[in-house]
């Protein structure tokens, strides 16, 4: 008894003394729950690929063929080490979660969203889901595929709790004050990343927890020595981090120096220095040195490094510094936050936030520096800074050499493949802000350890778990009062689901821009067509642009749909040419079948009337300056339409006589904003004649005045016939603007006198 009752005591004065951080891993495991259930099954990154290989293990009983990668499901991660996946089969046979087979996962191909890509990543609620999922992950149809990833992901969560203690355990090695040490782990625990990794299933959180592990042994061999245990925990754990991910390795030699340096501080033999490196490489090689075989023996690779050039595009060019820079500033990114798969970004301003946390802590080394408090550093500290630099450095330039490795085909490789050094970092950044609260006196203390240590916890704990959920949240169901203006008229497709109508905050589409449309449905009946939904711009008969999506924009497949339900899709559409300047585009709409792709929902008036080509919109492509789009000498004028534009130049060529061929350019300089669509018209006046020589909506009918924009400068082509049949006399040609819908001509002035009728005359000739 004596002795359970001193156990006791210990393990509750233990709990006390590090009851802050108990506090902050409590959090973290809120957190990752959270992320885990705002977050659709399939959804984390590659998170199909690593269940597949779990399922793998579960069926075979043996490590995925490598030579398969383009057809056994399992893709590029069939290389990957297993320690992660075994630990996941072992789990899930423990717990009797049922067994899936690949094929079940084949199976959920009818359930994907093919097109998941968005073309802005930084909106949210944008076509961003994989697959379809409906109420508790219902339209997935597998429901033992939902059990399998569920259970991974816990272990997972448990990889992060390691991590976690680990990132405790090594910032207590560092930094004096515990409070200093709940800065760098918080910064540790809190990355959105680092909750992403741990929220879902993949073998980074693995790699992470035993690489962060080994780091805060070599801290405490470095402090306390080296002892045949020590050596063998040391050994061991690098080597299952090496066995949940390569990549893990990278920190080998940093935390490698600890041998080193402790060799040198206790002034060992060189024997003794060999003995300890025999202890801790045998532990290493006893656990990583099978894998190591099984590769060379089987496919003659080692390491497993190969798998992903089997998807190598050699068309690709290697990155240039015009295209790596940007790649980096991904990795940077990424580093934070790349939440779910593909495109999907936290707000611009957390990536500010955090680069200002990177400032600030760059900001307490450079003041360190230039004061030269260096030199009061103690051999100890300098010494765990050199490995902690070493750990950080190589894990950085790993993700470079990877990058310029694989740009070809992975030019927006994810900074989450640092996080084997995510400790190392974060005890780096904690240390800035340490070094910059000494250098300030400590007057913002507070401030630094609140930023330090509050930034990720409202990014990782609040903001993250939000986004995911605006990322496969269903539209909200909306009333008819409720709408927004609509414009257009109705349009049912197979009586089963109704357009309302459209909404543009602008219908002008200027470079480097993408043409934006809400469209509002109403749906009318239930359906199990599978539904999905295409906005098209067109010029003439010719495709310019195009966006396909499930309705809701990802989020709501027809099979959930209700009737009377009411939402509104945001959409981008996608420009697939290049739009001409200073022309109007028509914008249809059309209603597919979500798997075959064919255009078969039947578009009709509310009344039954069927409609061929359903237009619901127009979008525009702003004139800009347009001068010396057209290679003629201009001549100024004096004509003006107020409150229209000027025609600033004219240019005529062919000869203005009987039977001839006129080539009429006019600049015009838009001056006034109208919503009226005015045709123009050029009339020749002559004695006892009146004739009609042209009459469209200018630019051929491409550029009606309502799109015209004040400050452009539109350059308008016309060719007229002159009647061959004219008597004698003196002819004008006269120009003007009118409403063909009331006949209304907008008024004009011409040497600064009013024109009658708004009828203004650009050139004067006589007929013999």
């Amino acid at each position: 008894m004596p002795r359970l009752e001193k156990a006791r005591r210990s393990v509750v004065d233990t709990l006390r003394f590090h009851r802050r951080f108990i506090v902050l891993l409590v959090l973290f495991i809120c957190g990752g729950l959270a992320h885990q259930a705002t977050l659709p099954v399939m959804e984390a990154f590659d998170e199909s690929l690593h269940y597949n290989y779990t399922t793998w293990l579960r069926t075979h009983s043996s490590l995925p063929d490598r030579t398969l990668v383009p057809s056994n499901k399992l893709g590029q991660e069939s290389s990957q080490p297993p320690l992660t996946y075994w630990v996941n089969a072992m789990v899930s046979n423990l717990l009797n979660v049922p067994l899936s087979d690949l094929d079940s996962y084949g199976a959920l191909l009818d359930a994907r969203n093919i097109w998941a890509t968005p073309p802005d990543p930084w909106r949210h609620r944008d076509n961003l889901n994989a697959y379809y999922h409906g109420p508790n992950e219902e339209l997935l149809g597998h429901p033992e595929i939902v059990a399998g990833v569920r259970t991974a992901r816990l272990v997972s969560l448990c990889f992060g709790i390691l991590a976690v203690i680990g990132a405790y355990g090594a910032a207590r090695e560092v930094f004096r004050r515990e409070s200093w040490a709940l800065v760098a782990t918080a910064i540790f625990a809190f990355t959105p990343q680092m909750l992403a990794i741990s929220a879902g299933v993949s073998n980074d959180v693995g790699s992470t927890a035993f690489a962060t592990l080994t780091l805060w042994q070599a801290l405490r061999l470095l402090r306390l020595g080296t002892s045949p245990f020590r050596l063998i925990v040391f050994g061991g754990l690098l080597a299952l981090a090496g066995l949940a991910k390569v990549n893990a390795l990278l920190i080998g030699p940093g935390v490698g120096l600890a041998l080193l340096l402790d060799w040198r501080n206790r002034r060992l033999s060189i024997n003794q220095l060999v003995i300890n490196c025999l202890i801790a490489g045998t532990a290493f090689v006893l656990l990583f040195g099978p894998w190591v075989v099984y590769g060379y023996v089987n496919f003659h690779s080692p390491l497993g490094l190969e798998a992903h050039s089997i998807f190598e595009n050699s068309s690709i060019a290697p990155p240039t510094l015009q295209t790596f820079v940007p790649a980096l500033a991904q990795v940077y990114f990424s580093y934070w936050a790349k939440l779910a798969r593909g495109e999907n970004w936290m707000h611009p301003i957390e990536y500010v936030l955090f680069t200002l946390l990177v400032l600030l802590s760059l900001a307490g080394y450079v003041t360190f520096i230039v004061t030269r408090h260096y030199s009061q550093m103690s051999k100890h500290t300098a010494q765990q800074a050199l490995i902690i630099g070493f750990v950080a450095l190589a894990m950085i330039a790993g993700e470079i050499q990877w990058l310029i490795q694989l740009f070809a085909i992975a030019p927006k490789i994810h900074g989450r493949l640092m996080y084997p050094g995510h400790a190392a970092i974060s005890i780096i950044l904690a240390g800035g802000l340490y070094l910059l609260d000494g250098a300030l006196k400590g007057r913002y203390s507070r401030f630094l350890r609140i930023y330090g240590a509050g930034l990720p916890m409202a990014a990782g704990l609040l903001m993250a778990p939000m986004v995911i959920y605006t990322l496969y949240a269903p539209p909200t169901i909306l009333t008819h009062d409720q709408l927004p203006a609509l414009h257009g008229s109705p349009i049912d497709f197979d009586h089963t689901i109704r357009l309302l109508g459209y909404r543009q905050t602008t219908p002008i589409v200027r470079p480097g821009t993408l043409p934006e449309i809400t469209l509002c449905w109403e749906v009318l009946h239930t359906t199990t067509r599978p539904a999905a939904f295409a906005v098209k711009i067109l010029d003439g008969g010719s495709e310019v642009g195009n966006r396909t999506s499930v309705f809701g924009m990802g989020h709501y497949n027809s099979s959930l749909w209700k009737t009377g339900d009411i939402f509104c899709d945001d959409i981008d559409v996608i420009l697939t040419k290049p739009l001409h300047a200073g022309q109007t585009y028509e914008v249809i709409v059309v209603v597919l079948d979500a798997l075959t792709q064919v255009v078969d929902w039947h578009p009709a008036t509310p009344d039954g009337t069927p409609i061929d080509l359903p237009r619901v919109a127009q979008i525009v492509s702003p004139a800009g300056d347009m001068r010396d789009s057209v290679k003629v000498d201009w001549a100024s004028t004096t004509i003006s339409f107020p409150h229209l534009a000027d025609l600033e130049g004219v240019s005529i060529s062919g000869s203005p006589a009987r039977g001839q061929t006129l080539h009429l350019d006019f600049l015009w300089m838009v001056m006034g904003q109208t919503p009226d669509n005015w045709s123009q018209f050029i009339h020749l006046v002559g004695p006892q004649t009146a004739v009609v020589l042209a009459d469209k909506v200018p630019r051929a009918g491409l550029y009606p005045t309502w799109a015209w924009s004040v400050g452009e400068k539109i350059a308008d082509q016309w060719q007229v016939e002159i009647p061959a049949a004219l008597p004698p006399g003196d002819y004008t040609i006269q120009i003007g603007f009118y409403r063909q819908d009331t006949g209304e001509r907008t008024p004009a002035t011409q040497d600064g006198k009013a024109a009658a009728d708004g009828s203004v005359t650009v050139l004067k000739f006589q007929v013999k």
